[in-house]
């Protein structure tokens, strides 16, 4: 068996076979609210604690301070892991220089993740988020240049975590291969792996996060649904019932 990249979801590591094979690109996709930065930080966050291993967050959208006070507020402290885990705030950096537009963006994007990677030898990286950097970067050619983006990300030889935002509401109601992950024409094949976010309602006045991978190569794995819960900074997956 390859070698995996533990979620530490509490019981849902087996339910991938060990976790996720080290050097996929993975998407993480799901409507607002799902906990995705959350979960995707958390997974890099664990890896640098139990594992040794190093991280880089890469943030379009929201600062670096917001996103470190946020994970604080969920008990993962900056302290813990600041000599492995690296925060990148591409859209402050676009701010401050005056604005990037198009490739430009992409190229800076590129450079600096390089830059860090020859100095601090990063296992896995988290990109938030897809949507963010179509927006950004405004693409004249979408599918040409995601097929590019997901190259890049295999022929850096690490684990990588996409972000992508799906519409409101996301629900286990619908079958998530209805979905398109990272927006216009499919592309979801582009992916190693899916794991996929939804905010079911429960009754008139309840909501209930879901976790479910809808593929991962390389690995035999569980397809169907898992309530996702969050308690004292760890995440934990219970399997769904109707």
């Amino acid at each position: 068996m390859s070698a995996r990249i533990r979620t530490f979801v509490e019981n849902y590591d087996e339910k991938l076979n060990g976790g996720i094979p080290q050097g996929h690109v993975v998407l993480l996709a799901g409507s607002p609210g799902t906990m995705k930065s959350s979960l995707a930080y958390s997974i890099l966050y664990r890896n640098v604690i139990e594992e040794g291993k190093k991280g880089l967050y890469i943030s379009l959208e929201q600062n670096r301070e917001s996103l470190e006070d946020q994970m604080e507020s969920l008990q993962m402290s900056r302290e813990e892991v600041e000599s492995k885990l690296a925060v990148l705030d591409l859209a402050g950096m676009r701010i401050r220089i005056g604005g990037l537009e198009g490739g430009s963006l992409m190229n800076m994007l590129k450079m600096y993740v390089m830059n860090i990677k020859r100095s601090f030898d990063f296992d896995l990286l988290v990109l938030d988020s897809a949507d963010a950097l179509r927006v950004l970067a405004e693409f004249e050619d979408f599918d040409l240049e995601y097929f590019k983006l997901f190259k890049w990300l295999k022929g850096l030889r690490i684990t990588s975590f996409l972000i992508s935002e799906l519409p409101y509401p996301s629900s286990s109601s619908r079958n998530g291969h209805d979905f398109d992950f990272v927006g216009g024409e499919k592309k979801d094949f582009l992916a190693d792996g899916i794991l996929l976010l939804t905010m079911d309602q429960m009754g008139q006045f309840e909501t209930q996060r879901r976790l479910r991978c809808v593929k991962m190569r390389g690995t035999a794995h569980d397809t169907g649904y898992f309530v996702l819960g969050f308690d004292s900074g760890t995440f934990t997956a219970t399997k769904a019932v109707a």
